[in-house]
């Protein structure tokens, strides 16, 4: 009886722990791209929040679709997909072999600096990959849509 009772504990222990998450682990509509660590802004010690990213690219738009693509976009039945600001876009980049699915290409930022300028980030296993610059608003450039968890 007492070996039943230990055994019921824990396994009920044990399903009730939360599995941790880890970049590249599917969830909520994507993949983990990112998980917010100690200074990050919106980290909470114990509870795992960070960035997902959509399981693929959502093709090549001017900058103005590619931030209306993003919202529209419905994986995992979510509809909190944004186009990923500079630091989000940073996260992706660093992660890129561990999530999958980047072109070798430009990727749009949702961060303006002026009127007609937006920042991206070059997508490569070249020369100058990683590096942000700006460029024009109606460039057709790469888009993947990220929400936070």
């Amino acid at each position: 009886m007492k070996l039943l009772l230990l055994s019921c504990l824990a396994l009920s222990l044990f399903s009730s722990a939360k599995a941790q998450l880890k970049i590249g682990d599917k969830y909520k509509g994507g993949k983990i791209a990112y998980i917010l660590k100690d200074g990050d802004k919106g980290y909470v010690p114990g509870v795992q929040h960070g960035l997902i990213a959509a399981l693929a690219d959502l093709g090549e738009f001017k900058w103005d679709s590619a931030k209306h693509m993003c919202s529209e976009y419905l994986g995992g039945k979510y509809k909190d997909w944004r186009l990923p600001n500079t630091d989000e876009l940073d996260y992706l980049y660093v992660n890129r072999d561990t999530i999958g699915g980047f072109a070798n290409g430009i990727y749009w930022s949702s961060s303006d600096i002026f009127d007609t300028n937006v920042y991206y980030q070059i997508f490569s296993h070249d020369i100058g990959s990683g590096i942000k610059y700006f460029g024009l608003k109606d460039e057709r450039y790469h888009v993947r849509a990220v929400r936070s968890f």
